[in-house]
């Protein structure tokens, strides 16, 4: 995991221009980022949970 994060933030600015560095940071913009990052985060997690507990082709028919 830390590898991903350690080449995530030295690809980013290449990887993403103008990048990150660029963005408009103001107090709107960090509240619907870190909102969406929540959601994406209990997405995957409610999908590996349901995984977990039923079978691959029943997650895809879920």
């Amino acid at each position: 995991m830390w590898v991903t994060i350690f080449f995530f933030l030295a690809l980013m600015p290449w990887l993403d221009p103008p990048g990150v560095f660029s963005f408009k940071w103001d107090l709107n913009n960090s509240t619907a980022t870190l909102i969406s990052a929540l959601l994406g985060f209990l997405l995957q997690w409610s999908a590996a949970l349901a995984l977990g507990a039923t079978s691959a082709t029943s997650l895809m028919v879920f």
